[in-house]
């Protein structure tokens, strides 16, 4: 659940939302970018990913859906790094 609470939900949000964003921003005169603010923490630092990374050909969902690598305590972190991953991507892509 703290995947799907910390990283998906935000990330499929605001996916969702960048183009009410745009369009919002190009109907403003003068164009007035939109913001849109995402929330982290800096406890990524703790991810057990940053020392070990997911292979490139694993899924991030098997490898979050894994019960053989299940560990309760890097929930937290594991989801906060997502969210800084996906708050760098978006930042690059936009």
């Amino acid at each position: 659940m703290t995947f799907q609470v910390n990283y998906l939900s935000n990330a499929i949000l605001c996916l969702l939302l960048l183009p009410l964003l745009r369009s919002t921003a190009e109907s403003t005169s003068p164009p007035t970018p939109s913001h849109l603010s995402i929330v982290g923490s800096q406890m990524y630092i703790r991810s057990r990913y940053i020392k070990d990374p997911i292979p490139e050909a694993t899924p991030i969902f098997d490898a979050f859906g894994d019960e053989k690598l299940f560990q309760s305590w890097s929930l937290y972190p594991d989801s906060k790094l997502l969210v800084r991953l996906f708050r760098k991507g978006a930042g690059e892509n936009t």
